[in-house]
């Protein structure tokens, strides 16, 4: 016999992001690295960037500064525009967005961005499942990131400005 996967909603599993939501990952940083193998380590909330504050913020295997801005819904600008924030703020190198429903611009956004940029952007889409009466657990799609790919692009537009 095998167990039924049950798809929950993310409000009633994690009611809100900041103390719900991001203290999953600040006390469970490897369910995340699981999905993207960064060596998260070191996460902390709410970290202090001037007048605002980073969801969590953590350093990667490599030394590298790692930003992760959470949002239980919709993907929205207002959050990309926190990510890239922080980002330049504390100087970081990778930025990783979590989201219940990308939106196709922001996918196209966040894929761009890895064109040209020298920091590392990844895009998630996050699911709350359970497998019969176990405990609710994060299901992550990783929808877009860095790759091999969206370097040759970038370089060729530095390359070729104005032809792509």
């Amino acid at each position: 016999m095998i167990g039924k996967v049950e798809k929950l909603s993310l409000r009633e599993v994690w009611r809100h992001e900041a103390f719900d939501f991001s203290v999953l990952f600040e006390q469970n940083s490897e369910v995340l690295d699981e999905t993207l193998d960064l060596g998260l380590a070191n996460v902390e909330r709410e970290k202090s960037t001037g007048g605002f504050f980073v969801d969590l913020v953590g350093e990667a295997r490599d030394g590298n500064m790692v930003v992760i801005e959470t949002q239980l819904e919709k993907s929205e600008h207002d959050h990309l525009g926190k990510l890239i924030t922080y980002l330049s703020s504390l100087d970081a190198k990778v930025g990783i967005w979590i989201v219940s429903n990308p939106r196709p611009e922001h996918v196209t956004a966040v894929s761009w961005l890895n064109e040209g940029s020298s920091a590392k952007f990844y895009l998630l889409e996050v699911e709350a499942i359970r497998i019969d009466d176990f405990r609710p657990a994060p299901l992550f799609t990783l929808i877009t990131g860095p790759s091999e790919a969206t370097s040759v692009v970038g370089r060729t537009k530095e390359k070729f400005p104005g032809r792509l």
